[in-house]
């Protein structure tokens, strides 16, 4: 067994099958094969082995990180299941934190993880009696943080060197990137005022198993291992949501000590989701290897993936993404819907539910779109 940079305890068994196939960076480029994948015996979190061969690869990976460069920075969409009427992920975001929890109508907040302002953007337009701060590894995109409205401060390097304490803290797509995730919520404590809101917003494997190949994620949380994680910490869970967002785990917290909301579900087998997806390896291709024109619908984590795997059988992408359709990715041209060649087979390779509605909603006399089995 190795060790679990969770709990810290020798209790992590790898899945042997992992490392066949290949991966695809968070920021949805190529990745090779390889690396480690595991669960842990004691406190259940999904993870991947970080030992040094796994930071040579995380400081590669960062070191030409590009956020959402498919779309020109612009945030990737979501999509209403029935009509597909798009919507910027981090507006549905603060759209259901102001309406469905109790947090204050006005303070500080800081969002670690900051990027180029996309959340802080939504919460400055929603949240019109709070004023915001950001906090970066880099200053990349500081002057475009800088530039919403109400962000006070741009902060560079580590979280304790932040100055004062906050009401709220926001985390949107950033824990499951820490390699030390116990140790970096200590530190996110130590910077909220008591009482003060911690919310967090995760990738959910469980209805989305293609997660599991980003190779710069080094934990796979359920809602089960995110809340025992909180509760350790100190943290008074107040919602945690997976409905919220389509494929991710909405979660807000206090700095309080107390009772915790507790969710539902027992966790999947990982090993029979590995299968799945090397089923949907195997299915794509056979369907490639017959069709005219063959291409995969989406241009994010996992059509990028499957497109690595395919190997050269990809001739097109669609997306019904506004700020995407008319680009290129990896060479190739990304349709809207209504430009997809005649006599065409697209796969759709998302998570099953979103796979189906997807079909349901773009079906074609004149394209024939393959949907993914359910999960196990």
């Amino acid at each position: 067994m190795k060790r679990c940079h969770v709990c810290g305890k020798d209790t992590l068994v790898l899945f042997p099958e992992y490392s066949r196939f290949k991966r695809v960076t968070s920021d949805t480029k190529p990745w090779p094969a390889g690396g480690h994948l595991g669960r842990c015996t004691s406190c259940g979190c999904v993870q991947a082995l970080v030992d040094d061969a796994w930071r040579t690869e995380i400081a590669a990976i960062y070191g030409g990180y590009t956020i959402y460069f498919q779309a020109g920075g612009a945030e990737q969409k979501i999509f209403e299941p029935g009509s597909g009427a798009p919507a910027a992920r981090s507006d549905r975001l603060v759209e259901h934190i102001a309406r469905h929890s109790s947090i204050q109508k006005q303070g500080r907040l800081l969002d670690v993880g900051c990027g180029n302002g996309n959340f802080l953007h939504s919460a400055s337009r929603m949240l019109p009696g709070w004023t915001f701060a950001g906090v970066e590894w880099d200053e990349k995109y500081a002057a475009k943080v800088l530039a919403i409205p109400r962000v006070e401060n741009h902060y560079t390097g580590e979280l304790g060197s932040v100055p004062g304490e906050f009401d709220a803290i926001s985390m949107i797509h950033v824990l499951e990137h820490i390699e030390s995730p116990r140790q970096f919520l200590e530190k996110v404590k130590q910077k909220l005022k008591p009482g003060g809101w911690l919310i967090i917003e995760l990738p959910y494997y469980v209805e989305n198993p293609f997660e599991l190949f980003v190779a710069d994620h080094s934990s796979h949380f359920d809602c089960p291992t995110i809340e025992s994680l909180l509760a350790s910490v100190g943290f008074q869970i107040e919602i945690i949501e997976t409905g919220w967002v389509t494929k991710e785990i909405t979660l807000i917290a206090r700095n309080l000590p107390g009772p915790n909301v507790k969710s539902n579900g027992t966790a999947p087998s990982v090993p029979a989701m590995i299968d799945w997806l090397g089923a949907v390896v195997k299915e794509s291709r056979s369907i490639a290897d017959k069709s005219p024109r063959f291409g995969l619908f989406g241009t994010a984590i996992a059509s990028t993936w499957l497109f690595s795997e395919l190997e050269g059988r990809v001739t097109f992408f669609v997306d019904e993404d506004p700020n995407r359709i008319g680009k290129e990715i990896f060479g190739l041209p990304i349709h809207g819907p209504s430009t997809v060649p005649a006599d065409s087979d697209v796969y759709v390779g998302l998570a099953p539910k979103i796979s189906q509605q997807v079909i349901r909603r773009l079906q074609s006399p004149t394209v024939r779109y393959h949907g993914v089995a359910p999960l196990p």
